[in-house]
């Protein structure tokens, strides 16, 4: 989970360690560890003893889509589980005329989605990788 995590690293993502730090800052990360600020405190912790508190896609609205991706608003625009066609992928992609997320996030495809849209869904904790489902994040809602 660490090369997921290393991309939100400059967007202040946030995760819940345990109850006494329910949000604990990422601040760095090493190949066995994660560093987390909580309140100005110092935190170590080993890589699994943590959940990132990350976004769903589906919080993604189609005007913030439009915006990011250029596209015309007339564009088909939807999202979709992974589960399709007797899969058991459970992640959530995004998918627009005939083009999908997964392709890019499981690293299938190319120029699926500009840097910038990219660095949109770092920035604001957009769940791009399927931790959630994964049992590896939190939702924001559930926190």
């Amino acid at each position: 989970m660490i090369k997921e995590l290393s991309a939100y690293l400059p967007y202040k993502l946030e995760a819940y360690v345990n109850d006494l730090y329910p949000k604990a800052e990422l601040v760095g990360i090493t190949r066995d560890m994660c560093l987390f600020n909580y309140f100005g405190k110092a935190l170590t912790i080993s890589n699994g003893k943590y959940k990132p508190i990350l976004r769903p896609l589906s919080d993604l609205t189609k005007d913030e889509y439009w915006k990011l991706s250029g596209l015309d608003p007339k564009t088909n625009f939807g999202f979709w589980y992974g589960k399709r066609n007797g899969t058991s992928d459970k992640r959530e992609y995004i998918t627009y005329e005939g083009y999908s997320s997964r392709k890019y996030f499981l690293n299938e495809g190319v120029n699926q989605f500009t840097w910038k849209m990219m660095q949109f869904f770092f920035k604001h904790h957009f769940d791009v990788f399927g931790l959630i489902e994964q049992g590896k994040a939190i939702s924001i809602h559930d926190k």
